[in-house]
């Protein structure tokens, strides 16, 4: 036997391109799952403005990557309908003729015909149907399950006591003293953001990754059982092409699980550092109302200048306290900073979302004469 001998099983074939008109639908509805659910951001807040401009961008690559994926598959089952088609209105050594002599190729897949004929023993041929593995029902609503995530919208809601985003005198007078005058204020600006939206987005990224795993899977099953039933040179310059596939499909996987991984990485440090932060101001807050209340009630005597501090009593020792509960909290929001190189892993994942529609085209025949 030969890997060009001659073999085709319409119907078997038509069959398992049935597979790729499914996944070609679980394809156009990753999309749509897509397009459903959008990214908000206004610039306001930093490290939110900076995980969902990623995002932002990422969403539209994959609008693109599943709608591109969805004509490649759909085209696919064209071809092997095509193929059937014309293969059920010739006999087979006719068949075998035009495919050893003149045979069809996909997308510069072509193996050099040699012109002799030759059908494939029994023993490596068949005519009965081969499985057909189609994706769950559901479309992307059964891999993408979305977790409530609301509460994490208000993030930074309790994180800032009252009194010290809208201080009295006295608490100003202290903020003043410490030079934390526009502590509260960078606080809901560094934890601000829909935070819920990207840890759904997070839920979406995983989840397409196992949709394509799953396609990934069980298409490798439709493409080696086509083979089975269209056995030449047409069929191994479309097993070429599948091969491609495949591996485009595996490599997508891959992507989207480490975009998962950042994407979920970053979220839980920030979401770490807000409740970290919320302890060390709520510590400075009790700070600063000790001194206040000292301060105006003449406990204690405090001056400023120079950059120093000195103080004694009650409200002495309580800026002191505060000094420290102070920088306690600025080297929170110092180590929040050091996040942002996560996403740097990112990389050039939307870039290469992109190149598929130039690497991939969707196939055609092509006559080699």
């Amino acid at each position: 036997m030969s890997d060009t001998d001659f073999w085709l099983n319409a119907a078997g074939l038509r069959e398992q391109a049935g597979a790729f008109t499914q996944y070609a639908d679980q394809a156009a509805s990753a999309r749509a799952w897509l397009e459903d659910r959008t990214i908000t951001d206004d610039g306001s807040f930093d490290a939110y403005t900076r995980v969902a401009g990623a995002a932002i961008e990422i969403r539209s690559s994959l609008i693109d990557w599943f709608d591109h994926l969805e004509q490649v598959l759909d085209g696919v089952a064209t071809e092997l309908i095509a193929v059937a088609d014309e293969g059920e209105g010739i006999d087979t050594e006719q068949a075998a003729l035009i495919d050893a002599t003149d045979p069809d190729v996909y997308n510069d897949n072509i193996q050099s015909p040699s012109g002799r004929p030759e059908i494939a023993p029994s023993y490596d041929r068949t005519d009965d149907s081969l499985p057909v593995w189609g994706p769950p029902t559901g479309g992307a609503a059964f891999f993408c399950d979305l977790g409530t995530h609301d509460e994490l919208n208000q993030l930074s809601t309790n994180l800032v006591p009252g009194d010290l985003l809208s201080p009295s005198e006295w608490i100003d007078t202290v903020l003043g003293w410490l030079g934390a005058r526009t502590l509260p204020q960078r606080v809901l600006e560094t934890y601000g953001g829909r935070w819920g939206d990207i840890r759904q987005f997070v839920d979406t990224i995983n989840g397409l990754a196992s949709l394509v795993d799953d396609m990934r899977g069980h298409l490798s099953s439709a493409a080696a059982y086509a083979g089975i039933q269209w056995q030449g040179y047409a069929s191994n310059s479309a097993q070429a092409y599948l091969a491609d596939l495949l591996n485009a499909l595996s490599d997508a996987q891959h992507a989207l699980a480490d975009a998962g991984t950042v994407f979920s990485d970053y979220c839980t440090g920030v979401i770490q550092s807000a409740e970290q932060i919320a302890g060390a101001i709520y510590g400075l807050y009790d700070a600063i109302l000790v001194a206040a209340a000292g301060a105006a009630f003449g406990t204690g005597t405090v001056w400023s200048g120079g950059g120093g501090l000195i103080g004694y009593g009650t409200a002495g020792v309580s800026l002191l306290w505060a000094f420290k509960k102070l920088a306690d909290v600025n080297d929170i929001l110092q180590d929040i900073s050091d996040l942002y190189s996560i996403l740097e892993a990112l990389g050039n994942l939307s870039g290469d979302l992109s190149n598929f529609a130039a690497t991939m085209p969707v196939p055609t025949m092509e006559q080699t004469s």
